[in-house]
């Protein structure tokens, strides 16, 4: 069907509770030019019922004239005003996951335990292994500290726990201490270093297993 664009009057209607100039602007300016989408009015704006082109509303976005709708901003962007050409990307620490996002508000911190170090993203990231995120909002992981270990996604220091061969308490602001000769420890947390058992010794520091504690010469 042919488009048809046409001129406005000054004692047109207003549409939707728009403002008599944005009314003016969705049907005078380039009316089928980017931005815009056809729309087959129900009510009487022009002297005859005709095809209209009007801004894209928040939140969509059009850079193609002639379009027969507006697109919705993906996942990881938004659209804050009337008539956009593209979506804006959410920041660095922020994701949005929906489409259609109106405002910067909807891109939201990363919680604890996650990351993003890019923007536009819909999702962020869990922080890897061996790594923690204590706080929302968040572009990296911090570390563990040395002799710990983590699973994705830890969210506080305390997660990060003393790696089989060595003992501490991480809750506690400690560092891991080495199992010292004659001890063992084959299980990651707080546990005490264990003895090896009668009649075996190891005389290595730091043994992660019991396999690990020789039988006593004869």
């Amino acid at each position: 069907a042919t488009i048809h664009c046409c001129g406005c009057r000054s004692d047109e209607s207003d549409f939707a509770g728009q403002s008599k100039n944005l009314h003016r602007l969705n049907c005078c300016s380039d009316c089928c030019g980017s931005a815009k989408e056809q729309w087959n009015g129900n009510q009487l704006f022009f002297q005859q019922k005709q095809h209209a082109c009007r801004l894209c509303r928040p939140g969509y976005w059009s850079s193609t004239p002639g379009t027969p709708t507006c697109h919705a901003c993906p996942p990881g962007s938004y659209s804050d005003a009337y008539g956009s050409t593209a979506c804006t990307l959410c920041p660095r620490t922020t994701y949005s996951p929906l489409p259609g996002a109106q405002s910067a508000a909807s891109c939201l911190a990363c919680p604890k335990g996650k990351f993003s170090n890019l923007t536009g993203q819909s999702q962020c990231i869990d922080c890897f292994n061996h790594s923690y995120a204590d706080r929302e909002g968040l572009a990296e992981c911090t570390a563990c500290p040395e002799n710990t270990i983590s699973g994705r996604g830890t969210s506080f220091r305390g997660g990060c726990l003393c790696k089989p061969g060595y003992t501490g308490n991480m809750f506690d602001d400690q560092n891991c201490s080495t199992c010292t000769a004659g001890l063992y420890k084959d299980t990651p947390g707080p546990s005490e270093c264990l003895a090896c058992p009668s009649a075996t010794y190891s005389p290595a520091i730091g043994n992660s297993d019991v396999t690990n504690c020789s039988l006593c010469p004869a």
